[in-house]
């Protein structure tokens, strides 16, 4: 089974080449690629709150940022974080 290609303008043989890359990389090679995807998303995350919220310190970030990584109940439970009270 061919697998779905990433969008409409990815051209298959493009898709193809990624995906035989994806499949001869090792397991930990895999896992530093997730590592890192997931750092980037952290960055990025972190310089929106920071571009919304100027004011903020870092206590108050890393706190925008759970609620965003968990979720606002969990967070309201485990830290007394109100989303209502201080917003994402």
């Amino acid at each position: 089974m061919e697998p779905r290609p990433f969008s409409a303008d990815t051209d298959p043989q493009i898709h193809a080449m990624v995906i035989e890359g994806l499949r001869a990389m090792t397991p930990s090679e895999k896992g530093r690629m997730v590592g890192k995807l997931n750092r980037a998303c952290e960055s990025l995350a972190t310089a929106g709150i920071r571009e919304r919220f100027p004011e903020a310190d870092d206590t108050e970030v890393r706190m925008r940022l759970g609620v965003l990584r968990v979720g606002p109940e969990l967070m309201l439970q485990a830290f007394g974080w109100d989303v209502r009270v201080h917003g994402y």
